[in-house]
């Protein structure tokens, strides 16, 4: 069961160098400047989980500009994740 948020998803791109503005009526628009990357997600609420497709292409897009692994992608997710205790 994915329990993976916006909010997690939103860190984890951020923290590899991605920066991120709101679109009104279109999304968050994720961008790395010396790249030209763009990446498009939903404008949804931080707390809510991200649908399995969006954290995927989230993935692939880092894997393939050369930004990360999958492995070091989905570390970052997890650390990303709320603590259990707090």
């Amino acid at each position: 069961m994915n329990t993976v948020t916006f909010g997690q998803l939103d860190a984890t791109m951020r923290s590899f160098g991605l920066r991120v503005r709101e679109v009104a009526g279109k999304g968050r628009v994720y961008e790395h400047p010396q790249l030209g990357i763009i990446h498009v997600l939903p404008n949804r609420p931080l707390r809510e989980k991200a649908q399995p497709f969006h954290i995927a292409s989230s993935r692939k897009l880092l894997e393939e500009f050369g930004i990360a692994r999958p492995d070091e992608f989905t570390a970052r997710l997890i650390q990303s994740q709320p603590s259990a205790t707090a």
